[in-house]
Parts: structure tokens; sequence; C-alpha cells
């Protein structure tokens, strides 16, 4: 495989490239660096990144099975499968090795000649977060072996999406329940893909499929839709640091109860996990640089999905912004706080690379065919 050029823009006209053997040794050194950190992670970091880990440790010991709708209990036997050792340093060395696997194949495939300084910045901030979520006992290492053959299968069409599906579904059955809502609304996205004609309209999708949602909630549980992430995040603090908790948990900004207010609340909390104000708030130099990236990622996005609206023949790339759009749906019903939200959506990293990248490889070579159609 040809390592992947670095460009470095300075301004608007000037541009430093590096050669393919330049490019070749730094991509090398840096992505050695990341199995070390896998290795040494739980001796630098806080602890707190680790409590789900101790717990599915402890569910380990007792022998747990597979079981439907019960993540730690299924987790913990998955590992038990592999007889992984809590504190051994292969299980990290090896996911490790998976995580960047996985990084470099979706930059490969999205067929890219060149990248961005600001992108390879991008790039490893979301493999460190990456490594650190999902070298150690985590539900969302297996969620990545879910994600990982997404994009082989979504090339094959509509059958190759349904087999995806049904993989997805099964981790949804013993895993997380809310899985099966994901498949409902991927396949949601997907099909209005072919009759929306703005991104603003694909929004609209996300808002009636919430609206859906809240209803079924109100009339079918008895329970307000946005009254879930509460109830998530008061279990948490009190068997974990609340400090650590209430520092990012995600709330209800509109106050009052009822299907409209819940609605209206899970969307603008959608809106919130791509732009994320209360981080940015937070003042704090670490949910600053997270805003950023999260940003910049979501930004990159919408504009995937601008494209994608008016190619019809970028498939590839439409299923997967379709993927996320429709996990972060979701995500802004169960998901209790910042912290959680960026860890569960580690997995899909990757993706997010292979279709921002992807986008710009389309459009070079649609102004190179563009410019030789010219020359003719």
């Amino acid at each position: 495989m040809k390592p992947l050029k670095i460009s470095i823009i300075f301004g608007k006209n000037n541009k430093y490239r590096f050669n393919a053997h330049s490019s070749f040794i730094i991509w090398l050194i840096l992505l050695m660096l990341f199995p070390v950190l896998a290795i040494v992670k739980e001796d630098i970091l806080p602890k707190y990144f680790f409590w789900d880990a101790n717990t599915i440790y402890a569910f380990m010991k007792s022998g747990s099975d597979f079981a439907h709708g019960d993540s730690f209990s299924s987790t913990a036997a998955f590992y038990n499968l592999f007889s992984v050792d809590r504190y051994s340093f292969i299980f990290p060395l090896i996911s490790s090795l998976i995580i960047v696997y996985l990084f470099v194949i979706a930059l490969k495939r999205s067929m890219a000649k060149e990248i961005t300084l600001l992108e390879v910045g991008m790039y490893l901030f979301y493999l460190m977060l990456s490594v650190i979520y999902m070298t150690l006992l985590s539900k969302d290492f297996i969620v990545l072996l879910v994600i990982a053959p997404f994009l082989f299968l979504a090339k094959k069409g509509i059958k190759g999406l349904l087999l995806w599906s049904i993989l997805a579904m099964a981790y949804g059955y013993f895993y997380r329940s809310y899985w099966f809502i994901f498949v409902c609304q991927f396949w949601m996205m997907y099909m209005a893909f072919g009759i929306v004609k703005k991104p603003w309209q694909v929004v609209c999708v996300v808002l009636v499929f919430l609206l859906l949602l809240a209803i079924a909630f109100h009339v079918g549980l008895g329970v307000d839709i946005d009254r879930f992430r509460t109830i998530i995040n008061d279990m948490r603090i009190e068997t974990q640091d609340a400090n650590a908790k209430t520092n990012t948990m995600i709330t209800s900004y509109i106050p009052g109860g009822g299907i409209i207010i819940s609605w209206l609340n899970v969307f603008i909390t959608w809106l919130m996990l791509m732009f994320p104000i209360p981080l940015i708030l937070a003042l704090s130099p670490y949910y600053l640089v997270i805003s950023f990236f999260i940003i910049f990622l979501f930004v990159r996005l919408w504009k995937v999905v601008s494209f994608c609206i008016g190619h019809s023949e970028a498939k590839l790339l439409r299923a997967v912004a379709c993927l996320i759009i429709s996990f972060t749906t979701i995500q802004s019903i169960f998901e209790p706080d910042y912290g959680s939200y960026v860890r569960h959506l580690s997995p899909f990293y990757p993706l997010c690379f292979f279709i921002i990248m992807g986008l710009k490889a389309y459009k070079n070579e649609r102004k190179l065919i563009s410019n030789q159609q010219e020359m003719e």
C-alpha cells in the first residue's frame, strides 16, 4: 500500500508536500505510538476511564453467560470466550493493532491521494480516543467488530446492507436493544436519500423519526423520550464519581414534559451532539479541544450529505453518512453525558474518516475526468 502523502497548506496558495518516503516514515512513527499508548494508558489516565472495564471484569469472574439485553453479562461472556485477562498487555496490544489497521484501511479505501495537516491532527486525535476507549474490556470494541465489515458489505448494495443489518440486530439482541431502533433509523435515512433534495430535508427526516419515537415511548412505555438520559445519569452518579458525570451531563433544554417538549429536547440534544455548545461553555481546555474536533467532524459530514444528495451514484458515501447520522440520532435519546457519547461513537471514527477523505477523492476524480473530457 502506498503511503498517503501529507500536504501542509499555508494560506491559500502555499503548499508543502512530503514525498512518498518521508510520508511513510512519518506514518510509521506515528502509528507505532498507539500500541504503546494502549499498554500504558491506565498508568497515565484518570481512573474513571476504566470503571466499565472493572465492572465487566467482575462479571467475568462470576462466570456470566450471553444473555438477551444484558450488556455487561454478554460482554463478559465474549471476553471469557477468548480468555482475555484484565491486566494482561496482550489484549491491549492486539486490539490496538486492529484499531490502527481499520483506520489505515479506511483511508486506503477512501482513495485519497493526500491529506492536510489539519486532517492529520483530526485523524490522530480520534485514533488516540479509539485506542484509549477500545483497548480495554468494553462493549465498544465489540461494536467495532460489528462495524468493521460495513464498508465491504455496503459495496454489495441492498443485499449487503441487509446482511449487515442482521449482524447489527444480533448485537442488539445480546448487548443493546436500542440497536433495533438504530437499524430502523438507518433504513429510513437510506431510503429518504432517494427523495430529499436539500440537506435541511435530511434534518426533517430526523425530526419525523424522533417524533414517531416520542409518541411510541409516551404511549407504549408511559415515559417521555428524553427522560431516559436523566434515569441513566442518576444511576451512574449514585455508583460512580458524581463530579465526573455532572461536568458533562446531557440535560433537557426545555423544562416540562409531554410528547412535544420531550421530542424537541431530544432534537436539540441531537444538534448539541454535533455542535457541543455545553462543552464549549465549560471553558475547559480539554473540552474545547474535543469540541473543536467534534464540530470539524460533523461540518465535514454534512458536506458529504450535501454532496450525496446531488450525486446518487455515490452510494457508499451515502450509506456511511446515513449510518453515522442514524447512530447520533439514537444517541440523543440514550446518552447521559458527553464522555459516554464520545466513547460510544469511537467505533464509527474509521468510517467518519472514510467519508471525509472519500469525498475529497471523489471530487478530485470527477474534476480529472471533466478536464480530460474538455481536452478531448
